[in-house]
């Protein structure tokens, strides 16, 4: 009869402290406050995500952002700072034509980024090309993987 009771607490025990172990390796996700700076209708990077974390890397964002834009007004390039980061997407549509993020919140190295997909009136709807979406975060983060979490 002890002998089962002193199973039982052993492995309530046992049980106890693996759960709290969990719970404390869950990574804490922070949302971070950002700005939308413009969507793109053309490729401004390889791939589907890359953080701008270098004046370089921004520059040369910047000159394919140029070489397309027609007329004299050319947006102002951005000089880089340690403060703030910009992030370029490339959110894949299903069937709307631009988007309209909602959160970003970073978990550990991974950007979890919650978009709405829109109906953007003044793209038009037969190019099916997902834009690309220069980003703004208010701090500095470094991400080197990117969730996207799209809703209708």
């Amino acid at each position: 009869r002890y002998c089962d009771l002193y199973l039982f607490c052993c492995v309530f025990f046992l049980f106890t402290i693996l759960s709290c172990n969990s719970q404390l390796q869950t990574p804490m996700k922070t949302s971070l406050n950002f700005e939308m700076v413009n969507h793109f209708p053309y490729p401004i990077i390889k791939g589907d995500f890359q953080v701008l974390d270098t004046q370089e890397k921004i520059d040369a964002v910047y000159a394919i952002i140029h070489s397309k834009t027609e007329g004299n007004r050319l947006a102002p390039i951005p000089s880089y700072s340690a403060e703030e980061t910009y992030v370029v997407i490339k959110p894949t549509l299903k069937s709307e034509n631009s988007v309209e993020i909602n959160t970003i919140s970073l978990q550990e190295k991974t950007l979890i980024i919650d978009l709405k997909e829109i109906n953007d009136p003044q793209i038009n709807p037969s190019k099916g090309i997902s834009p690309y979406v220069l980003v703004k975060i208010l701090e500095k983060v470094s991400a080197n993987k990117i969730n996207i979490q799209s809703n209708k």
